[in-house]
């Protein structure tokens, strides 16, 4: 079996092959395993657009809540906080719908799925907001096409605007290496590429941080 790996010093995906999985069998709880950083409840992320294109929900310098460049020196600080809580040195991810695609149930297509995305610092170090979203970036560009075609995106005209937003990280099937539990980016598709399909999303995220910013 093949997966991924991301380089720390290089940033580059390298893949390697794995002979012997571990049982896909049992999912621990989502309340057991790592949670996201918050971050992640406020980005609008287009995964097959450069990371420098994010932008997040918060407040500006002057306090006021806003949509502004995730890379401002504003937010940079949090980009080196650790993706997950308690942090992961080492984490497994797949993208949905992809992944669970009705497609990879025929017995002659099964073993073209794409291998599951393993982000791994060799030296121990935790995974960091900025690394997670650059690995998931450099691995969801090969995978355009598949992700036109799982999400029906047929339209000719569409086909090279089309985006994909990320909606949120949830539990996914086991990793493919370890055992552990896995992690899945979920993304909505837009296949005009203007955004108006998935306004919803961040409409959500705007309620959601009045709420919380209100109640502080």
């Amino acid at each position: 079996m093949e997966y991924c790996t991301l380089t720390p010093v290089s940033g580059a995906i390298k893949r390697t092959l794995k002979q012997e999985l571990h049982p896909l069998s049992a999912r621990p709880p989502a309340s057991s395993g790592p949670e996201p950083n918050d971050i992640f409840n406020r980005l609008k992320w287009s995964v097959l657009d450069s990371p420098s294109d994010i932008q997040v929900f918060g407040l500006d310098d002057e306090g006021v809540l806003q949509w502004r460049p995730l890379t401002e020196e504003s937010s940079k600080s949090q980009l080196d906080e650790t993706a997950m809580d308690p942090p992961k040195s080492r984490l497994e991810i797949t993208i949905e719908p992809l992944q669970s695609w009705w497609h990879w149930h025929d017995s002659d297509t099964k073993h073209l799925r794409p291998a599951q995305l393993l982000i791994e610092n060799a030296d121990g170090q935790p995974i960091s907001v900025w690394q997670f979203i650059q690995a998931v970036h450099g691995y969801a560009l090969p995978l355009r096409k598949l992700l036109l075609r799982c999400m029906d995106v047929t339209d000719p005209s569409n086909q090279q605007r089309a985006r994909f937003f990320f909606d949120m990280i949830t539990g996914g099937s086991a990793g493919e290496v370890s055992g552990q539990q896995g992690f899945a980016v979920n993304v909505v598709e837009d296949p005009a590429g203007d955004g108006e399909k998935c306004a919803w999303i961040w409409e959500n995220v705007e309620t959601r941080v009045k709420k919380q910013s209100a109640s502080q």
